[in-house]
């Protein structure tokens, strides 16, 4: 398990998940720690990392790397006789700044405010809006065409897999297959409806 923080050549290298998400973490609390965004590379490293330790418990070995920087798609993951192509994005309410809130929220807790968390309904409607947004965007972006990539959404939700479904529904053409990390969950939308479920931690 890394100690200290990679540079972003380590990350376009296979590794297995586990310490391609323990490092990509340590990188994004050291950057958050000094009260500075981490870049894209280790945002997209983490949530890869994530997702690969969550397709190893449940499918087996595997590997994870980031793509150069700049290219298409963000990343692979290689196993035995599985290779995909991942493009990263987030579920993110419009004009959220989520490292500054998150930033704010710490500040709170340090000086003894009480935080209290969002209520579930507020979550499950910023997916709702964020969930197709998203997707149309990485579709109007990237594919024409082209149906070889497997989108990996990021979203902090706890809506069904069925509504998931039919959020991103529209696009289900133009991608490999739809994923959608849920906390420890990885939930396939498209192409057929599975669910993985992770071990924690990673």
């Amino acid at each position: 398990m890394p100690t200290e923080s990679r540079p972003r050549t380590w990350f376009e290298e296979w590794h297995e998940p586990g310490e391609f998400y323990h490092a990509a973490n340590l990188g994004v609390r050291a950057f958050f720690l000094t009260d500075t965004n981490p870049p894209q590379y280790l945002r997209e490293a983490f949530h890869v990392g994530w997702f690969g330790s969550i397709w190893r418990d449940n499918h087996g070995l595997c590997e994870v790397r980031l793509l150069g920087e700049g290219g298409f798609p963000d990343a692979q993951l290689r196993a035995d006789g599985v290779h995909l192509n991942l493009e990263v994005t987030m579920a993110l309410a419009k004009d959220k700044q989520m490292f500054k809130e998150w930033r704010e929220l710490r500040a709170k807790t340090q000086r003894g405010e009480i935080v209290l968390a969002e209520p579930p309904e507020e979550y499950e409607a910023s997916a709702r809006e964020a969930i197709p947004r998203v997707v149309g965007q990485k579709a109007d972006k990237h594919y024409a065409g082209s149906a070889s990539t497997t989108l990996l959404i990021c979203a902090n939700t706890a809506l069904s897999a069925e509504e998931m479904a039919r959020l991103t529904e529209p696009w289900k053409d133009r991608f490999a297959a739809i994923y959608l990390i849920c906390g420890i969950d990885v939930v396939r939308v498209w192409p057929t409806r599975s669910i993985l479920t992770g071990r924690w931690p990673f």
